[in-house]
This record gives structure tokens, sequence and C-alpha cells, in this order.
């Protein structure tokens, strides 16, 4: 019996040694989780931390919201124009309100006008590929701007956090066309 119990007193030992690595283990993935998600940082703000935090919240939400709504006009006046263009330079809404059918048989300026309908026509859509790269150019700036108030621990972090902001602001630019044709 007695060497029985010596082995069994040698394992308890041997697993509070073990246990004790793997309470260093588990202490050493904590703190290296708490360091990947500024999990002290968090703890330790100040005022001055919140503060900044909110003054950069201030700034973000404005500059989206100002880019957006540019998208916004620009594309509305260019609906506009387009149905400007077709509709009362063009001659389209006089003649298919002459038109003796309900279907509109006048949908370009080109119908009525020929030639020239046919080039100025075609300025709307030039104008949307132009702001198309426009915007690519907007969005690319607005998200370096709004990615450099905030503090990165790699260049790869930074780079990544660029490239998805400017894709979010081309989904809504690309979306924000689409709503308004609808």
């Amino acid at each position: 019996g007695t060497g029985g119990g010596a082995s069994s007193f040698g394992s308890r030992l041997s697993w509070r040694a073990g246990s004790a690595g793997v309470m260093q283990l588990e202490q050493s993935a904590m703190t290296a989780c708490r360091s990947a998600l500024g999990w002290e940082s968090r703890v330790q703000r100040s005022w001055h931390g919140r503060l900044k935090r909110m003054l950069k919240a201030g700034i973000i939400i404005p500059m989206i919201l100002v880019e957006w709504a540019c998208i916004l006009l620009f594309f509305t006046i260019i609906v506009w124009f387009e149905i400007w263009l077709i509709f009362d330079w063009g001659g389209c809404r006089e003649f298919n309100l002459r038109s003796e059918t309900e279907d509109w048989g006048c949908m370009s300026a080109d119908q009525l006008r020929g030639m020239p309908g046919l080039i100025i026509g075609a300025l709307p859509s030039i104008c949307e590929g132009v702001f198309f790269e426009l915007l690519l150019v907007i969005s690319k700036f607005s998200a370096r701007s709004l990615i450099s108030v905030y503090d990165f621990s790699t260049r790869e972090q930074s780079d990544f956090a660029v490239v998805l902001m400017v894709f979010i602001f081309e989904v809504v630019g690309k979306v924000g066309f689409i709503s308004v044709l609808g």
C-alpha cells in the first residue's frame, strides 16, 4: 500500500507542476489576447482617450455623410439632365403627347434631332463614367484621410483598413446610383 501512496503523491506533485505550466500558458495567452484586442488600453482609458474616440467618430460620420450626399446630388443631377435632354431639348415630350398610341414612340434625343441629338445624348453617359472615376479618387482620398486618424500596429492593418473603406465607399456609390435611377 505504501508504494501506491508514494506514487500517488509523486503524480500529484507532477500534476501540480504541470498545472502551474498550464496556468502560466493560460496567463500568457490571456495577456496576448488582451494586447491584440487592446483590452488593457480600453480598461485604462482616461477621459482624454474617450474624448479622442468621440472626436474621431465626430469626424468620420459627417465626412461619410457628406461624401454620400455628394454622390446622391451628382447622380440626381445627371438623371434629371438626361431626362431634360431627351424629353425637353430632344422634343420627345411633345412628340409623345401628340402620338395617338399609348406607347411612347420617342425615347432618345437623336430620334428627332438627328446627329446633334446623338452626340449630345451621349453626354450624360460620359459624365457618369467620368464621375465614377472621380468617385474612386474621392473614395481613396476620404479613406486615407479617415484611417490616418487611427493608430495601427502594422502597415498591413492600415492598408487593409484603407482598402476596406474604399470598397465600402465604392459599393455605396454604385448602390446610390442605382437607387437614384430607381
